[in-house]
């Protein structure tokens, strides 16, 4: 199918812990692949997606998406934040990405993340468990 998707059955596969096949199965039936970029105005600072992505999205820039993207120089996939606008990917990180496929983290949340805990992280795992804990709760 394409080489993230793959990667992240493959993951799924090897994985002991039960929580965890269902966090793959959560983003595997919920993710979004995208294959078109939009070239950015200005590149920020290389290694700080999560920061960079988050800031844009607060900013109105796009809808910020959290996965996983490949690039030219490295044809494996990496975890990765981004903005999504248009149904195409802005990201301001890499200059060659190329493939990323990732979920939609709702502006809300990543503002509370950052009121509570005043740092841009990756969000993808901490906002499935909260998530799953609301779905559990009602």
């Amino acid at each position: 199918m394409n080489i993230i998707i793959d990667y992240l059955k493959e993951l799924k596969k090897v994985c002991s812990n039960k929580e965890h096949k269902q966090f793959y199965d959560w983003i595997l039936t919920n993710g979004k692949l995208f294959t078109k970029t939009i070239t950015p105005k200005e590149y920020r600072q290389y290694k700080l997606c999560y920061y960079n992505s988050q800031t844009l999205a607060l900013d109105g820039e796009g809808k910020y998406y959290e996965g996983w993207g490949t690039t030219k120089a490295v044809n494996f996939p990496i975890e990765h934040g981004f903005i999504v606008k248009r149904n195409k990917v802005l990201d301001t990180t890499w200059r060659d990405g190329e493939i990323y496929f990732g979920i939609h983290i709702p502006i809300d949340y990543i503002r509370n993340h950052w009121i509570k805990n005043r740092m841009a992280e990756s969000l993808l795992y901490i906002y499935y468990r909260d998530k799953n804990k609301r779905r559990h709760n009602d």
